[in-house]
């Protein structure tokens, strides 16, 4: 979701965004001393569990942002 609404190009860049913002950490529910995960673990978890299941999961998610009207529109850039 970080990656999406914040037009990120890489999980690298989605993990370093996640660990310097301080509103996305509040949103993650991290604490100012807890790490945030690395950008190996999302790759991990894609792979756990699957292009099309992972793919699906964010379909889900962003349907139900929108059903709730938290969400309306387009990415950055489209």
């Amino acid at each position: 979701m970080v990656g999406f609404f914040e037009d990120l190009p890489s999980e690298r860049a989605i993990a370093a965004r996640c660990a310097d913002s301080m509103s996305i950490r509040a949103f993650l529910k991290y604490e100012l001393n807890e790490k945030t995960p690395e950008h190996s673990s999302f790759t991990v978890i894609r792979q756990r569990l699957g292009l099309e299941i992972y793919e699906r999961i964010f379909t889900l998610t962003l349907q139900a942002l929108r059903e709730h009207g938290l969400f309306a529109g387009q990415k950055p850039g489209d």
